[in-house]
């Protein structure tokens, strides 16, 4: 075990607090460098059901996620690193041809016109 896996003990001391058979739990996971170095999940995903939290559980986290990506937009902007009238294709690969028109702002305002996914789900 390296040294930068040594400290990853104390990540599963500090969320298995979560891991119990009655509330609701989290996924965990450390990435490195781009090296996953630590995931685990921990208690329910669906508290009628049991069903226990694993690392490939499918969180819908629905609108709770907009301004986390506004903000790291804002940041990569700031560092000159996209801006805000970039098309999402200079950006992701093998995007279809009706996304070809959707801009960086678009996503960021929640103005792309892409469909609501939650209504097929």
């Amino acid at each position: 075990m390296s040294n930068s896996k040594q400290a990853l003990p104390s990540f599963h001391e500090r969320f298995s607090k979560y891991d119990e058979e009655t509330g609701p739990g989290l996924a965990v996971m450390v990435v490195r460098d781009g090296i996953t170095e630590f995931k685990m999940g921990y208690g329910l995903s669906n508290l009628a059901t049991r069903e226990k939290v694993s690392c490939d559980t499918n969180f819908r986290m629905a609108s709770l996620s907009k301004q986390f990506t506004a903000m790291a937009v804002a940041i990569l902007e700031e560092q000159g690193r996209v801006d805000r009238e970039d098309l999402i294709v200079q950006y992701l690969e093998k995007v279809p041809d009706y996304m070809s028109t959707i801009r960086i702002r678009h996503l960021v305002h929640h103005l792309s016109g892409l469909p609501d996914y939650a209504d097929a789900l």
